[in-house]
C-alpha cells in the first residue's frame, strides 16, 4: 500500500517530468512572459490550487525578478519551471527527509486584499538542509496571479 507522503512525492515526480517536457525547449530560446493570465479557482486558495498555479507558473522566466536571477540548479534555468524542476528532482532520494510546503497567508499588494503564496521543496538530511521556492500574489477580486509578484525564495 502506498503512504499519502508516497503518494505525493510519485505525484509530484511525473508532474516534474511533464514540466520538463514542456520547458526543455525554452532553456535554448528567447523566454517571453505568457500571455495568458494565471487564474486560481478556488477563493480562498487551498494548498492544490497554489501547486496547479504553480506548474501554471511554469514558462515565466526568472528575469521576472531579481531574486530569481541565477537560482536555478543549471546555469540553462532560464524559467521558473526549470528552476523548481531542478530542485523537485533532488527530492527523489528515497532516504532524505524531503518535502513539500505551502504557506498561504492574507494579504495586501497595491491596495488589492488577496493572498501570498509560497511553495517550499526541502530537505534536511544530516550537514544537507536546505529549502527553495517560489511566492507569488493572488488578488481575491478574480484569483489572478498578479505577474509582477514573483518572488524566488529560499536558502542552503
Amino acid at each position: 500500500m502506498i503512504s499519502l507522503f508516497q503518494w505525493i512525492r510519485l505525484y509530484l515526480i511525473s508532474s516534474v517530468a511533464f514540466l520538463l517536457v514542456g520547458c526543455a525547449s525554452a532553456q535554448f530560446t528567447e523566454v517571453n512572459t505568457p500571455t495568458s493570465e494565471i487564474r486560481v479557482v478556488t477563493l480562498p486558495p487551498t494548498a492544490k490550487s497554489v501547486i496547479e498555479a504553480m506548474f501554471l507558473s511554469a514558462k515565466v522566466p526568472l528575469s521576472i525578478n531579481s531574486s530569481c536571477h541565477g537560482v536555478g540548479t543549471d546555469f540553462l534555468d532560464a524559467t521558473i519551471g526549470a528552476y523548481l524542476s531542478g530542485f523537485l528532482v533532488e527530492l527523489n532520494d528515497p532516504d532524505g527527509h524531503n518535502y513539500v510546503q505551502v504557506e498561504i497567508m492574507p494579504e495586501e499588494q497595491a491596495g488589492e486584499h488577496g493572498w501570498l503564496a509560497n511553495v517550499w521543496m526541502g530537505k534536511a538530511q544530516g550537514e544537507e538542509v536546505w529549502k527553495w521556492g517560489i511566492e507569488f500574489f493572488i488578488r481575491a477580486r478574480d484569483g489572478i496571479v498578479v505577474s509582477t509578484s514573483y518572488r524566488c525564495v529560499g536558502a542552503g
